[in-house]
């Protein structure tokens, strides 16, 4: 356990025990290299900079925090994280299998190594979508285009004005019956 460091790739390794003990070095912006596996964390601080690999398996990480633009790897296997945020441009490798992902968003191709199985969307990907990525975006998209098309549709619709309108006059009916009680 504890949390190994590097300020230069293939440079020499440091260890610490605590991300509070980590953040607090005068150059943690300079860190390139962080490995915190297995530290049952939950939760992960403002990472540096410069951060070109980032190895956070096996904890209890629930989400993760933005991700440095300079991040070449990630690591984040073995966590109940629900979603990845925003993947940098260079990003090539993501491992993120494990977790509790029930959806992938739309990936680079210029990732040249991903990996999401044992998470809840890899059925879905494998039973539904014959394995293929491509084709499970592409479903999601048209899914999405008739959702909102749908909306648009029912938006224009008199009958869904009506309704819209008479659940406007109940709320603010409501809101004026709350704040006479308060105020009487």
């Amino acid at each position: 356990m504890g949390i190994k460091y590097r300020f230069v790739m293939r440079g020499e390794s440091f260890k610490c025990s605590s991300f509070d003990d980590l953040t607090q070095l005068d150059n943690y912006h300079d860190i390139v290299y962080i490995d915190c596996f297995n530290n049952e964390l939950t939760v992960l601080p403002t990472l540096p900079h410069s951060l070109t690999h980032l190895g956070c398996s096996y904890n209890k990480l629930t989400i993760l925090p933005s991700l440095p633009n300079s991040l070449i790897l990630l690591n984040c296997s073995q966590n109940e994280l629900t979603f990845l945020p925003s993947l940098p441009q260079s990003l090539i490798e993501l491992y993120c299998e494990c977790n509790k992902f029930e959806f992938i968003p739309k990936l680079r191709d210029s990732l040249r190594y991903k990996c999401y199985v044992g998470n809840p969307v890899d059925t879905y990907i494998r039973d539904k979508c014959r394995g293929n990525l491509s084709i499970y975006h592409r479903v999601n998209e048209i899914f999405a285009t008739k959702l909102v098309r749908w909306y648009l549709d029912c938006r224009e619709n008199p009958v869904f004005k009506f309704c819209r309108s008479r659940l406007d006059r109940e709320y603010d009916n409501l809101m004026e019956e709350d704040v006479k009680g308060i105020m009487y």
